[in-house]
């Protein structure tokens, strides 16, 4: 048995309680079964003890049969080292998940883990790919695209690593290569919605608005996508084109009370900054003429309905 490693483990089962009600109990018992356990049969020690007597002879049939392992498997310790991970990750602890999720990938990197287990290219894709999240999280964006890229080596069609490597690439505004990986994910996964979001997120950037209210439509139905995207030009501060979005959102849902909210406070603040505007004094001119000056509020966008989180949570 790996005690070291069983150990390791035990530390970590108080981070469990910091979790929800139930958690506790469930990781227990899937580590207790990590360690080994055995299921006592019917008629208590006294008929194991016969049974053990008579097994070079005949099985006796009332005899529970278990699963029983003497050492852990590399499988089991992938998935809990994973699960730690996304604990911690969940929790902002961030060096620690990477710590886990490094476990993690050597755990199928050791010799015998691919041998004959289905599964095991998506296990490493897995891996390398909540590590390239971490890493996008603590902007270490050349790091996390180098596991990205060692997860599509292992997994080449999983939606959900072009996925997460196009919106690190959005992230770093790389909205060419964002498109290109984000296009790749939705063709292999055309129903997914954050998938979809997430392209609409990258075209609108680009300047593609068409291409954006397309995949956005996807992701939420017409009414939201004109919200949403009315929210993003906002936030690029293109108002006029923000403003006509959330009127078409209005206009084919009137309930679309977000919209109606966004939309007034759009106009507020558009007023309050041409208030401001005629009350401050013309700039001065400067001396020398390549010297400008620039004055003004600057117009928060106002948030509309459900967007992707800024990075995507775990999955």
């Amino acid at each position: 048995m790996n005690h070291s490693w069983t150990r390791r483990v035990w530390r970590n089962r108080s981070l469990a309680a910091m979790l929800w009600p139930g958690t506790v109990l469930g990781l227990v018992c899937a580590l207790t079964s990590l360690v080994g356990c055995q299921t006592v049969p019917r008629g208590g020690e006294d008929h194991q003890k016969q049974v053990a007597t008579t097994a070079g002879t005949k099985q006796d049939p009332s005899v529970a049969k278990t699963d029983f392992h003497r050492d852990v498997t590399q499988d089991q310790e992938f998935n809990v080292h994973l699960e730690l991970g996304r604990v911690f990750e969940s929790q902002k602890e961030y060096s620690a998940a990477l710590d886990e999720y490094q476990k993690s990938l050597e755990a199928c990197a050791r010799r015998g883990f691919g041998a004959g287990i289905k599964g095991s290219g998506e296990k490493q894709a897995l891996a390398h790919r909540r590590i390239g999240g971490t890493l996008d999280r603590l902007g270490r964006f050349a790091q996390a695209e180098d596991h990205y890229r060692l997860a599509l080596k292992a997994s080449p069609d999983d939606a959900k690593v072009w996925n997460d490597s196009g919106y690190s690439y959005y992230l770093q505004s790389r909205w060419a290569d964002s498109e290109r990986n984000l296009k790749t994910a939705a063709k292999l996964a055309p129903d997914d919605v954050r998938i979809q979001t997430n392209l609409g997120l990258t075209l609108a950037a680009a300047g593609k608005t068409d291409e954006a209210l397309i995949a956005l439509s996807k992701a939420g139905g017409t009414a939201i996508a004109h919200a949403n995207l009315g929210y993003l030009l906002a936030a690029m501060g293109q108002n006029d084109q923000a403003r006509a979005h959330y009127q078409t959102a209005i206009e084919l849902q009137p309930n679309l009370a977000p919209a109606r909210q966004a939309l007034a406070a759009l106009d507020a603040k558009d007023l309050k900054a041409a208030q401001v505007a005629t009350t401050i004094p013309p700039p001065v001119p400067a001396a020398d003429a390549s010297i400008r000056r620039t004055t003004g509020p600057s117009v928060t966008p106002v948030s509309v309905v459900p967007l992707p989180n800024p990075l995507p949570t775990p999955r």
